[in-house]
């Protein structure tokens, strides 16, 4: 989220079909619903990333395997913050949302049949790629970002389908990359493996390395700093 205080929140609704927002009432710690997006039928919105330059955000949608691009409006989004949400009697439905998509793109090959799912999407470290997993088609798509043709009457596309790859194994649920940025590890729920791939410094595109490892029904990756994983010092104290 991009709002410095963190009073704005949105949850993408898979039933409804939507991503409601939310304003936070920092009086009583509660959330107001203020407004909803909905979205095209048949998408079924799962997550919601932002761009780090606060002015883009990315739904992936798992029952079409889509992506949505939002555009971000930070006037309308202080304004609903300022009114504190939706006035008493007034549906969220008729409150205006301040994302606004602007391009829906495939995270499936041209010509793709069969079953497929979306599952997680990240923005990559440097900001200027998107990762989608697939699953049930098993593949990891990847998008170049272009940050610059956000705003009204933009003619280029803020996405293009760079590549999309075999996970290297069974229903790709999640991923995260490494410390460095250029290592993605993905977390293959259905055959029990986490597979390690290269992140391609210029265009974003993922290599396998060949390194599989045997982990049981991996369901989420949370890359731990080396920082944390040194021992303890040993206290001096009662040597």
């Amino acid at each position: 989220l991009p709002d410095t205080e963190c009073a704005l929140y949105f949850v993408p609704d898979l039933g409804e079909n939507c991503v409601h927002q939310f304003v936070l009432n920092r009086d009583n710690g509660t959330l107001v619903h203020a407004g909803m997006l909905a979205l095209a039928d048949g998408h079924g919105p799962r997550h919601l990333v932002f761009h780090p330059n606060g002015e883009l955000a990315f739904v992936v949608n798992e029952l079409d395997s889509t992506v949505d691009v939002l555009e971000y409006d930070a006037e309308l989004a202080a304004e609903i913050i300022a009114s504190g949400g939706c006035a008493p009697g007034t549906s969220p439905r008729s409150q205006r949302s301040c994302l606004r998509v602007i391009q829906t793109i495939s995270t499936l090959v041209d010509g793709f049949v069969g079953k497929s799912h979306c599952a997680e999407i990240k923005v990559g470290p440097d900001g200027r790629f998107l990762y989608v997993a697939n699953r049930f088609s098993d593949s990891l798509a990847v998008f170049s970002i272009n940050a610059e043709a956000c705003g009204r009457g933009a003619a280029d596309p803020v996405l293009r389908r760079v590549q999309v790859v075999s996970s290297e194994g069974k229903t790709p649920r999640h991923f995260s990359f490494d410390p460095t940025g250029r290592l993605m590890l993905v977390a293959n729920t259905d055959n029990d493996s986490l597979c390690i791939f290269d992140i391609h410094p210029v265009d974003g595109s993922l290599t396998f390395t060949g390194r599989k490892y045997r982990v049981p029904s991996p369901n989420y990756v949370l890359v731990v700093p080396e920082a944390l994983c040194r021992p303890a010092p040993q206290s001096s104290v009662g040597a």
